[in-house]
């Protein structure tokens, strides 16, 4: 393992010893993706010796749930579809919330669709736990 001393370290050494490919691309390739794709600027803060890099994402989850909704309501229960309008405009909506906002449906009832629907692939929680999606694609 070589040891260099930090203070002795220059870019060009880096560079030599194969450490990076390059230098000075990264911040000019972070801020070039999000423009080519339309989205907005990402925002650098540098906080306590480092930096932190927001790099924001196209929210379209609702858009595309609403969309599939309204593919599917055919071959769905009014219950069933009463709960998937829901979530395709409150995907992080918890099942006490789903509750809470359909009237005439008990805890069994939600779990019971919401599992149903998730075993079919119509719905899927995304982002460990936190939102619900619609599947692009059906598994029926």
């Amino acid at each position: 393992m070589l040891h260099i001393a930090p203070e002795m370290i220059t870019a060009d050494q880096v560079i030599k010893l194969g450490f990076i490919e390059s230098w000075g691309r990264g911040i000019c390739k972070i801020q070039q993706g999000p423009r080519n794709a339309k989205l907005k600027s990402p925002v650098f803060e540098a906080n306590m010796g480092g930096m932190l890099v927001t790099i924001f994402r196209e929210k379209t989850v609702p858009e595309t749930a609403q969309k599939t909704a309204q593919k599917i309501t055919h071959i769905l229960s009014t219950k069933q579809q009463e709960i998937l309008n829901y979530l395709s405009t409150h995907p992080s909506a918890s099942r006490n919330e789903i509750i809470e906002n359909i009237p005439d449906i008990s805890e069994d009832g939600v779990n019971y669709n919401l599992k149903g629907r998730q075993q079919k692939g119509i719905i899927k929680r995304w982002t460990l736990g936190s939102e619900w999606g619609v599947a692009e694609r059906l598994i029926l």
